[in-house]
């Protein structure tokens, strides 16, 4: 095992980044160095021996002779077994960048990484990143680890445990883009010269139908005078339905919000200001509960609101889809097991959807920013119509 260079440019580019490239058991170990050099400037495995490449040649030549001694003396120590991926990285990420590279804790590099993006993401968002990195530094130990202790089987035992954990794939991946997002940003920092990440592929995802009330549903729940406690978290449930508000941004709502006509508030999650028609049934709700609406934790709150569904009797059976292990899989449910906050804001646009008003409507009453995210409704809505359609062709 000898250490050689290569120089990794991307098409068009005129400069590239240069790598050790080491051959074990004709398999290829290739480790970015950092440095970058222009493509006209790269001779055959080596800078050319001109003025303006003698620094990187000289650099290249310390690190070639200090690699080759770590392989030499790893063989002599192991008798003849060459050193590992891991840990050729392992130390030419401390060649690059000293023993503070060795000794730096994965937990504060989390807490500085979440730190650095305060400012570029929307509070909603930073809530869940902050939430799924504190289950990735539990899983991990993170607080037991260095750097140089973070490889790529640490990552992929990372993906094993969150697979096993039978979240929604949709869920499971967006744990994995917020570590894929941590451990990009440390190979930009320069803590590690590994691509970590490429251990995180995506699970499989299928789109799924979206669960929403019915029009009859939903005045089960207006006419519905059951006791206080049930009471309260079917009125912020209908609030739901006729605003589109996410739960997070409902507890947010207050007389100032009441605006000329309008809820005037900015989304928790992105952000956005969004201003939302008062209608006469937003303004019962609003005055019952003078202005101030009785929220609670959002767990405990869909216990409760399940409660209510099943006590009013809303039981039509609705089809949950989930991928465990590669296999789609249907569960036919009661909808009161299935009820949550979230399924008064997918009520909501679903509705407005199959009353005809239009789509980029639709949107800006519910803040999405992207025709993709609204595509599951429209198809919901289009299928509703469908059927009424045939309905009507169906009559004598």
């Amino acid at each position: 095992m000898e250490t050689r260079f290569y120089l990794k440019k991307l098409k068009g580019e005129k400069e590239g980044t240069i790598q050790f490239q080491f051959s074990s058991d004709y398999k290829k170990i290739k480790i970015s160095s950092g440095l970058k050099l222009k493509a006209v400037d790269w001779g055959r495995g080596f800078p050319k021996k001109i003025a303006s490449t003698k620094g990187v040649r000289l650099t290249l030549s310390n690190y070639k002779n200090q690699i080759d001694e770590f392989i030499n003396e790893s063989i002599k120590k192991k008798k003849k077994q060459k050193p590992t991926k891991n840990e050729l990285s392992s130390f030419i990420n401390i060649l690059l960048h000293g023993t503070k590279a060795n000794s730096t804790n994965i937990s504060n590099l989390i807490s500085e990484f979440l730190d650095s993006q305060k400012n570029e993401l929307a509070r909603g968002t930073m809530r869940y990143k902050i939430i799924q990195l504190a289950h990735f530094n539990k899983t991990i130990r993170a607080d037991k680890l260095t750097i140089v202790d973070l490889t790529d089987e640490v990552i992929l035992k990372y993906r094993k445990k969150l697979i096993n954990e039978r979240r929604e794939n949709t869920s499971t991946n967006k744990y994995m883009s917020t570590v894929k997002s941590f451990l990009n940003w440390l190979k930009k920092k320069k803590y590690t010269s590994n691509n970590l990440a490429e251990s995180l592929n995506k699970m499989k995802e299928i789109t799924k139908d979206v669960i929403a009330l019915t029009e009859k549903e939903i005045e089960i729940l207006e006419n519905a005078n059951l006791d206080t406690q049930l009471q309260n978290q079917v009125d912020v449930f209908l609030f739901g339905c006729y605003t589109a508000l996410s739960i997070s941004d409902i507890k947010r709502v207050n007389k100032e919000c009441i605006q000329n006509g309008f809820i005037e508030i900015r989304r928790k999650k992105t952000g956005k200001h969004l201003q939302i028609p008062l209608i006469s049934q937003t303004v019962r709700i609003l005055e019952k509960h003078n202005y101030k609406l009785p929220c609670i934790c959002d767990i405990t709150g869909n216990k409760i609101l399940k409660s209510a569904f099943k006590k009013l009797n809303i039981n039509r059976r609705v089809t949950i889809t989930r991928i465990i292990n590669n296999e789609i899989i249907d569960e036919v449910k009661p909808l009161y097991e299935v009820i949550s906050w979230h399924k008064s804001r997918k009520t909501a646009i679903t509705i407005a959807l199959q009353k005809g008003i239009p789509q980029h409507s639709v949107m800006h009453l519910s803040g999405h920013a992207k025709f993709e995210s609204m595509k599951p409704y429209i198809d919901k809505a289009y299928n509703f119509l469908r059927k009424e359609m045939m309905e009507k062709l169906d009559k004598p």
